[in-house]
């Protein structure tokens, strides 16, 4: 049964665009920055089934990471870094200032 499944694109974000897709539907296409007081530069809700395929997509960097959802997933946060994307479950709920 569908739950809701948030994604926090978080740090190290500056203007590039993010492509997100769950089974290949595409969720969002964004501009995603991070101001540094906030550390969040943008947050989508969908609702997802345990075992469905998000695929978090930098095109510029030529970046992809698909991430298969589990079944206590309710936040996927997705950090960019000099070497890629970090992608993974909340073991909390992320709090930002």
């Amino acid at each position: 049964m569908p739950h809701p499944l948030e994604v926090h694109l978080q740090a190290g974000f500056t203007g590039q665009t993010v492509l997100v897709d769950l089974d290949g539907r595409r969720l969002a296409e964004v501009q995603a920055r991070t101001p540094l007081q906030l550390g969040l530069a943008h947050r989508l809700t969908a609702q997802a089934d345990a075992g469905q395929t998000l695929t978090i997509s930098v095109p510029a960097r030529s970046l992809v990471y698909r991430y298969t959802i589990g079944a206590g997933d309710e936040v996927v946060t997705v950090n960019l870094d000099d070497a890629g994307l970090v992608v993974g479950p909340a073991r909390e709920r992320p709090v930002y200032f």
